[in-house]
């Protein structure tokens, strides 16, 4: 493994190194490296040489302790010519100078850079993006003081996050009404119960995006989202309840959640005959009984789909499941071959038994 330079090394030395061709470590970042144990002039010997003064200056804002940060770019500015980057690196501004440093959190080498470029829009929105992605408050605040825009990733993740000051901070500084829509929608999903609050109470209509944050919630089963979006005014038969779709299709270990995330979308309007009752489907699938009783109850149509529900519940061999979807109409004949078969298969007599008999009956 390659060592570091010994920290005694001359600044003339190290010049002289740097400035032979030959030398690796004049092309070369090593993750060996370790700069702090030089002085300052070393280390902006070696910034300069190995990546010319505007390079030196991206990697100098990017240095985790401030102070020194602050030191190398004023002298990389003011005695080495170095000028931030102000045109799209790899096709986008988020690699930029003024972005890299955003994404640190040191506001005063952001303040410096600022200062010696005239930081067009697209630069301030990108280092806005990077410093609300770290949730760097102070950062937000003085980048929005000087402009920057806010876009749909920069307030969608801190609100994912559950960043409540950056979301406030960002609501407040001119977020358009498509960006709020996608942040209740991102908070929604990851069930940040506070964010979703600040975000309705800041006007954020909750039927935006055609429903899509009652929809989220659901599918996790978040309840707290979902009752408090149903509250202000999200309508759980949108979509031809949608929402009522992915709460019944739950997910492993979560029978709970989801019976309590579908009893909450059936007491305000979802629909569980909707889309060929398409929930009780789900909720078959899942194997649970509580589930498709609940459905069953609320008008769910068990011969829908060809009765698809009924091989969905054979594949459990669940006698008390199978019974309640014969009871309810399920057409043992319409699907009886491929339900046996999924009985057949697992050894289910009793199952199998109830099937033929419903089948027999059926005809």
């Amino acid at each position: 493994m390659a060592q570091p330079w010994p920290s005694e090394l001359p600044s003339a030395l190290v010049q002289r190194i740097l400035a032979h061709s030959g030398c690796p470590r004049a092309t070369h970042v090593t993750k060996e490296l370790r700069l702090s144990r030089w002085t300052l002039e070393d280390q902006l010997s070696w910034l300069v040489a190995a990546h010319g003064a505007d390079g030196a200056l991206d990697r100098a804002v990017q240095c985790k302790d401030g102070a020194l940060a602050l030191l190398l770019s004023r002298r990389l500015l003011a005695q080495h010519g170095a000028r931030p980057t102000t045109s799209p690196v790899m096709h986008s501004y988020d690699h930029a100078t003024l972005a890299r440093a955003a994404a640190t959190g040191h506001a005063a080498v952001v303040q410096l850079l600022l200062d010696h470029t005239a930081g067009n829009g697209d630069l301030l929105a990108a280092a806005l993006e990077r410093a609300a992605h770290e949730n760097h408050v102070a950062m937000v605040r003085l980048l929005l003081s000087r402009g920057a825009q806010v876009s749909r990733s920069a307030m969608a993740r801190p609100a994912g996050n559950g960043c409540l000051e950056v979301v406030r901070l960002l609501l407040d500084g001119g977020a358009g009404a498509d960006v709020k829509a996608a942040a209740l929608a991102q908070a929604s999903f990851y069930c940040r119960l506070e964010v979703v609050r600040l975000l309705l109470d800041g006007g954020v209509p909750a039927t935006a995006r055609n429903h899509e944050p009652l929809v989220w919630a659901s599918r996790f089963g978040h309840v707290p989202v979902m009752r408090l979006l149903l509250e202000r005014g999200a309508q759980a038969a949108a979509r031809g309840s949608q929402a009522l779709v992915e709460a019944a299709t739950g997910r492993p270990g979560r029978e709970v959640v989801a019976l309590e995330s579908v009893q909450l979308l059936l007491e305000h309007g979802a629909q569980a005959d909707t889309r060929r009752s398409l929930a009780l489907v789900e909720a078959a699938r899942q194997g649970s009984l509580p589930l498709v009783r609940l459905l069953l109850q609320h008008g769910a149509r068990a011969s829908d789909q060809q009765s698809q529900a009924l091989v969905e519940v054979a594949r459990h061999g669940d006698c008390e499941m199978v019974r309640a979807l014969l009871e309810h109409g399920a057409q043992a004949d319409a699907q009886a071959s491929l339900a046996l078969a999924q009985v057949c298969e697992r050894g289910e007599e009793h199952v199998a038994q109830l099937l033929l008999d419903a089948s027999d009956a059926a005809r």
